[in-house]
C-alpha cells in the first residue's frame, strides 16, 4: 500500500513539473494613467507564488533598464521557485536588504526588463518578455517627461 502511493506522488509530482515546464508562464504590464500594473498568468502565478498584480506608481519608478541584476547564493527566495541557470520567479530578499521582484525563465540577459523603484514596497522589479524593449521604452518616456518637457 505505501508502495502505491509513493509511485502515485511521484507520478502526480512529475505531471506537475512537466505542466510547469512547458506552459508558458508569462509576465504582463498594463499601464494606466499614474501607475503600472504587473500582472502575472496562472502558470506564473504558480512558480512565483503569487497572485495578486504588483501596481507602481509612476512617481516610484527611478529606471527601467535591460540589464539583470547581481545574484548571489544569499539571496533569500521568500516565496517564489528557483532552478539555477533557468527560473527565477517570486519575492528576493538579497544580501544588501532588497526586496526585490522577479520572473524570468531563462536565466540569461535576452529580453530583461529590470525596473528601479524607490518609496515601494519592492526596490526593484526583473521581468522577462519578448515585449522587454517596448516596455523599458515606454517607461522610460513615462517618467522621463512631463507635457512634453524633461521633469
Amino acid at each position: 500500500m505505501k508502495i502505491i502511493f509513493f509511485i502515485s506522488c511521484v507520478i502526480i509530482i512529475t505531471i506537475f513539473v512537466i505542466f510547469l515546464f512547458f506552459t508558458n508562464g508569462k509576465a504582463e504590464l498594463t499601464f494606466k494613467d499614474e501607475y503600472l500594473e504587473v500582472s502575472l498568468n496562472p502558470q506564473a502565478q504558480i512558480l512565483a507564488v503569487r497572485s495578486e498584480p504588483i501596481v507602481v506608481s509612476l512617481e516610484d519608478i527611478a529606471l527601467a533598464h535591460r540589464f539583470l541584476p547581481k545574484q548571489t547564493s544569499s539571496d533569500l527566495r521568500m516565496p517564489g521557485t528557483y532552478i539555477p541557470g533557468s527560473i527565477k520567479a517570486g519575492t528576493y530578499l538579497t544580501e544588501n536588504d532588497n526586496k526585490e521582484f522577479w520572473f524570468t525563465t531563462s536565466g540569461t540577459e535576452k529580453n530583461i526588463t529590470t525596473i528601479e523603484l524607490k518609496n515601494h514596497e519592492f526596490d526593484r522589479i526583473v521581468l522577462e518578455s519578448e515585449k522587454s524593449r517596448e516596455w523599458r521604452d515606454q517607461i522610460n518616456e513615462l517618467i522621463s517627461y512631463e507635457d512634453g518637457w524633461p521633469k
